[in-house]
């Protein structure tokens, strides 16, 4: 990608991966390809020069996981501060950059293991809670769909300040 190969990239992801879907993808690769170039003002009053950003013989990618983290804990902040629709927004951008990361040890291989398997978790909670807090903003009268959506949402592994206010929010 950083490369300029698009079509390599997606048919590797097709082919490895199973995507069938790029839409998503379309601006975290516009992202890797322009930010692995650099122009070179060389002399006054003359072009400047292209030039491409390499480490050794692979192009310099800006994704890695403390980046994934980092997107990951934007997306937890928005959960504390209520913001549902953000928060999934900011799993899911997470999620769709986790087949991009290049993992060079398996303790990184389990640490992106372990994030994703999070990010699921977290975002089948937002999905839960949106539709919890639609039924209850549309006055509906099914207690019993509204307290099986909060019982679910407790299943969800989330970390302990969230469940925290998924039970008393199921109380």
């Amino acid at each position: 990608m950083a490369a300029g190969e698009f079509s390599k990239a997606l048919e590797l992801l097709r082919k490895q991966l199973g995507i069938t879907e790029f839409g998503p993808f379309r601006q975290i690769f516009v992202d890797i390809y322009t930010l692995s170039k650099v122009k070179l003002q060389t002399l006054p009053h003359t072009s400047s020069m292209d030039y491409q950003m390499r480490f050794i013989d692979q192009p310099i990618v800006h994704i890695n996981l403390a980046t994934l983290q980092r997107m990951f804990s934007k997306g937890k902040e928005m959960t504390t501060q209520g913001d549902f629709v953000g928060a999934i927004v900011a799993f899911r951008n997470c999620l769709q950059t986790v087949p991009l990361l290049a993992v060079t040890s398996d303790l990184s291989l389990k640490d992106v293991k372990t994030l994703t398997a999070m990010l699921v978790e977290y975002i089948t909670a937002m999905r839960v809670e949106i539709e919890r807090k639609r039924l209850v903003s549309s006055g509906s009268q099914d207690t019993i769909r509204m307290a099986e959506l909060s019982c679910y949402m407790t299943v969800c592994g989330m970390d302990k300040a969230h469940k925290f206010l998924v039970y008393k929010n199921a109380l």
